[in-house]
């Protein structure tokens, strides 16, 4: 890296991220005073900073010369705690919230439906069965059923439709203490033995 125009750029973007900081009142009753920096031939540049605190005597810190968004949120985390901030604090909140901005960013339309269909049918060593079908079209319309099935011959089985109209179900079963009728969108149809 040449010490020339190009540290000097970055000093200045420091500088005024600092004094935008501590305007918007990131830290309370501190003020910059004074910013020195010392450049060695070749060597990275330092920066000393001093400042001073209305309520609270705060410690001058010394910054290493970093990309001034660490700087600055190393900065501000350790004048809010009142204890000195460590880089590693700062390097996941950097990179949160810089993984956040690329989430943003990068959200991407899912575009229109594509058509699928799958179903898988399971018995166990006893003898009792789940199944479960379902399939979808172009436009979203889905259609499917799932249900079981006990080794004694009790079974439910639920039919269902989903579009632009809603979820709609048709419940058949043979279960004892049901019954044929409708609740909401949901249809029942038992074949169970009429109670004595």
């Amino acid at each position: 890296m040449r010490e020339g125009g190009l540290s000097l750029s970055i000093d200045v973007l420091i500088i005024s991220a600092l004094d935008t900081i501590t305007a918007r009142g990131c830290v309370r009753g501190v003020r910059l005073q004074e910013v020195n920096y010392a450049t060695r031939n070749r060597e990275k540049l330092r920066r000393r900073t001093r400042i001073s605190a209305a309520a609270s005597p705060i410690r001058a810190r010394r910054l290493s010369h970093r990309p001034f968004r660490l700087s600055t949120l190393t900065w501000c985390t350790s004048l809010r705690s009142g204890r000195k901030a460590t880089d590693m604090a700062s390097i996941k909140i950097f990179v949160v919230l810089f993984f956040a901005l690329v989430a943003l960013v990068h959200a991407q339309d899912d575009g229109p439906p594509m058509p699928f269909e799958f179903s898988y049918n399971v018995a166990d060593e006893e003898g009792n069965t789940h199944q479960h079908q379902s399939s979808s079209d172009a436009s979203g319309k889905r259609t499917g059923s799932y249900g079981y099935t006990n080794k004694d011959g009790l079974f439910r089985l639920v039919e269902y439709e989903a579009d632009e109209n809603g979820y709609r179900a048709v419940i058949k079963t043979n279960e004892p203490g049901t019954a044929t009728g409708e609740s909401a969108d949901a249809k029942f149809e038992s074949s169970a033995p009429a109670p004595y």
